[in-house]
């Protein structure tokens, strides 16, 4: 980073640290942003959020080698480095940045505070309490993200809002909390609920779910499954070209290419894009017979012979089509390389969680320590539980895997010896979609032991371990130690207490403050003796 301090700040910085996507999202809290107070090394601020009290983010430049480290906390579910963080430094760059005309923030306060308490007024003489609870709908997909569908949710927000069925019964006697702009969906998504769906919702059909899509977008209350800090916005039209792609299977399927890309497509008609990192949804405009079109799509995948039946006739009746390729596999490239087995740790913040191993049933949840495994060829990386020969990356590209089953199972052999045990699906209860493919310790307390014996058993056994610099259970050596006396104004000498950690020197008492604050019981003599 350039930045030494956050006086330093700048827009560049903030973009190295988090993603596209987070930085979009992070985009309409900027604005929100209160109370904050920027300091060279420290950032505290409150951002307002879906949930009914704002949460608080703290953010801390810490020297590390190579340069500053980045340290930050929220009390949202995401705990850390999330939208509400990137939405506090951007708006600590627009206010280093130098206004002369700089209106002074206690008069800002004054404002929001009168505008606050006026919102907060109206809004109560125009609806009563009874009235506060709404539905939310929620669009899903399956795994493959070929079926989506719509849940309906009741509550006051999004994320704690509770799966609501009583479509029928609410169009005979609509209740409270169900509009006239409600009504209007609901009898669109009762005629579709023939339409078959895998998921535990409702099925857009391609007849109305089209017009669906545009009226949930227009309600301002239609968001993703995997995000429901805010609601899908309506995109503009987006170009979209047919392609073939190979399907895991090798089979050959028809596809839709939108410009610009996006990550899913929503086969109603018109199709329909979902473009999570934008957090947008949109129509598409496709080239072509849109008769030609519709019956592609309903074919079934191609093997290599049915690819060329295909092929003839398209090239005969509609020219101007892309036909399939009969040797589309042999085309693709090919990626023969050594395998390079990857453990991923990182913390899930979780609502509450199920029984499992040493874990008792928790209601409270909290933080959660995990283990994500890939199996990384080149540029290409797959689930242990994915056996299949073609591969489609991220960026839209299929290529065909020369798998090492063996190397597989010798590294994940490694694995059950770590102590490590894959966590099932329903253990955890997660805001948005629940994690996938991960694994656990007995129990938390395991964790200071596997980082610092079972790591370098994984690292010998050709594992590469990755994990954010800011991991709780991260285990930095101690090089040395150093004391300071210093002469304070009343003429008595102040100890400072620090350590060497990386040929870098750390205050102590800051350390330790933070311990105590985290874990009360280093406090406590009498617990300390019995853990002894």
């Amino acid at each position: 980073m350039a930045a030494d301090s956050f006086n330093d700040l700048s827009k560049e910085d903030v973009l190295g640290w988090f993603d596209k996507r987070e930085i979009a999202k992070a985009g309409p809290y900027v604005d929100l942003v209160r109370d904050i107070e920027i300091e060279p090394m420290l950032i505290r601020a409150i951002v307002p959020g879906t949930a009914p009290t704002p949460y608080a983010v703290v953010v801390r430049l810490m020297e590390a080698r190579g340069g500053a480290l980045l340290i930050s906390a929220c009390t949202c579910p995401v705990g850390k480095h999330c939208k509400h963080v990137a939405a506090t430094l951007l708006r600590a760059v627009d206010e280093n940045a130098p206004k002369p005309d700089r209106v002074s923030p206690s008069v800002l306060s004054w404002v929001e505070d009168l505008r606050r308490v006026s919102l907060a007024v109206a809004k109560k003489k125009a609806r009563p309490a009874s009235a506060r609870q709404q539905l939310f709908y929620i669009l899903k997909w399956s795994d493959d993200r070929r079926q989506f569908g719509i849940e309906i949710r009741k509550g006051k927000f999004p994320e704690s809002a509770e799966e609501w069925w009583k479509v029928g019964r609410a169009l005979v006697t609509p209740p409270q909390f169900v509009n006239e702009e409600d009504l209007v969906i609901l009898r669109l998504i009762w005629g579709e609920r023939n339409h078959e769906s895998p998921l535990r919702a409702f099925g857009l059909g391609p007849k109305k779910g089209a017009e669906i899509l545009q009226r949930l977008v227009q309600s301002n209350r239609l968001y993703s499954e995997d995000d429901l800090g805010l609601p899908l916005q309506a995109g503009l039209v987006r170009p979209a070209s047919v392609g073939w792609q190979i399907d895991p299977s090798g089979f050959q399927r028809p596809s839709l290419r939108p410009d610009p890309p996006a990550e899913m497509i929503v086969t109603v008609d018109p199709p329909w894009y979902l473009d999570l990192a934008e957090g947008e949804t949109g129509p598409l405009d496709v080239a072509g017979n849109p008769a030609v079109i519709a019956r592609l799509f309903g074919l079934p995948p191609l093997s290599a012979k049915e690819a060329a039946l295909v092929a003839e006739a398209l090239s005969e009746l509609a020219p101007e089509m892309p036909p399939p390729a009969e040797d589309a596999g042999e085309r693709l490239r090919l990626i023969d390389t050594p395998l390079q087995a990857v453990l991923q740790l990182d913390t899930v913040h979780t609502h509450g969680y199920r029984a499992w191993r040493d874990y008792p049933h928790s209601y409270n949840g909290g933080p959660f320590d995990v283990a994500r495994v890939l199996f990384r060829y080149a540029d290409a990386d797959v689930r242990p539980e994915n056996k299949h020969e073609f591969i489609t990356l991220p960026e839209g590209e299929t290529v065909r895997l020369k798998r090492r089953p063996e190397a597989e199972a010798a590294a994940l052999k490694a694995l059950a010896a770590s102590g490590l045990e894959r966590v099932p699906g329903h253990t955890l209860y997660t805001f948005g979609h629940p994690p996938e493919g991960i694994y656990g310790l007995a129990h938390e307390s395991d964790w200071a032991y596997f980082m610092q014996d079972s790591l370098e058993a994984l690292r010998d056994a050709g594992w590469q371990i990755e994990f954010p610099d800011d991991f709780r259970h991260h285990i930095l050596e101690v090089e040395g130690w150093e004391a300071n006396l210093v002469e304070s104004d009343s003429g008595w000498f102040d100890l400072d207490m620090g350590v060497i950690v990386e040929g870098e020197r750390l205050a102590l008492a800051p350390l330790l403050a933070g311990l105590f604050r985290r874990d009360a019981r280093w406090l406590d003599a009498l617990r300390l003796a019995f853990a002894r």
